[in-house]
């Protein structure tokens, strides 16, 4: 299960949220109040430098940021392309390039 970072008060945080429930994707949502500052907290800094949401967990325990990159990530991974499979953060890696 990943687990996603989020403010539901974000629609980048909403395209990710609804992507996944689309995919039926098991997830834990963990709301980070962003306007609150919980988003430049020293944890959630190391999580992603640049303290925006949405955030995903990896299976691996790395951390994947940007909602596009997020998608485009769930999106290979759960077999909607026809290139060959690779490991999420690759897909999101490229998706950030």
């Amino acid at each position: 299960m990943k687990i996603i970072y989020g403010d539901v008060r974000s629609g980048n945080c909403d395209k990710v949220r609804f992507t996944v429930d689309y995919l039926r994707v098991p997830y834990e949502w963990i709301e980070v109040d962003s306007v609150a500052g919980g988003t430049r907290t020293p944890d959630f800094l190391a999580m992603n430098p640049q303290g925006q949401v949405p955030v995903v967990q990896l299976g691996d325990g790395q951390f994947l940021a940007q909602s596009n990159a997020i998608i485009r990530a769930r999106h290979y991974n759960q077999g909607r392309s026809q290139r060959a499979p690779r490991p999420l953060r690759q897909y999101g890696v490229i998706a950030l390039i």
